[in-house]
C-alpha cells in the first residue's frame, strides 16, 4: 500500500486499521475475556486496544518522512499531506492525542481496579518515534484485576 501513488488518507486509514489496531484490539479482548471481564469490560478493552493500535501508527509514521522520501514510500505523514493536511506531522500527532484519549475513555469505561499501569503504557507507545531498541527489555509490572462481576 505504501508504494502506491493512488492512496487516499481514507483508504490508508482503513488499511492501517486493519493491519495495525486489529492485532492490539484482539489481544486487550481475549486478555481481559481469559482474565475474567464481563462482555461491557471485553468490549471496551477492545475498543482500547484498537484506538491504541492507531494512535502508535500515526505516531510511528511521523519521523519516517525522510526515509519515505529516499525509499519511495507513501507513509501515513506524506498521505495526510497530500490530503492538505500541511506536512502531515502536526495532523498526524494531533490525530494520535485523539485516540489516545477515545482509548483511555473506554479503558476508564471498562471499569478495572487497577488501570493507571495500562494507561502509562497506552500514553508511553503512542508518543514512542521508534521500536525499542534489540534486546531491549521492557516491565509491564503487576498484572491488572477485574472488579467482581
Amino acid at each position: 500500500m505504501a508504494e502506491r501513488d493512488d492512496v487516499d488518507l481514507a483508504g490508508y486509514l482503513g488499511v492501517a486499521a486493519a493491519k495495525h489496531s486489529a492485532l492490539t484490539a484482539a489481544a486487550c479482548e481475549l486478555g481481559a475475556l481469559a482474565a475474567g471481564a464481563s462482555r461491557n469490560q471485553a468490549d471496551h478493552l477492545r475498543r482500547f486496544g484498537d484506538d491504541i493500535g492507531l494512535a502508535r501508527k500515526h505516531v510511528d509514521d511521523v519521523p519516517a518522512l525522510h526515509d519515505d522520501l529516499v525509499d519511495g514510500c507513501r507513509g501515513l505523514r506524506l498521505v495526510a499531506a497530500a490530503a492538505g493536511a500541511g506536512d502531515g506531522r502536526t495532523w498526524c500527532e494531533q490525530q494520535a492525542e485523539l485516540l489516545l484519549a477515545r482509548g483511555l475513555s473506554h479503558l476508564r469505561q471498562a471499569g478495572l481496579v487497577e488501570a493507571d499501569e495500562l494507561a502509562g503504557f497506552a500514553r508511553t507507545v503512542t508518543r514512542c518515534r521508534r521500536a525499542s531498541p534489540a534486546g531491549r527489555e521492557l516491565s509491564y509490572g503487576r498484572r491488572t484485576s477485574f472488579p467482581a462481576a
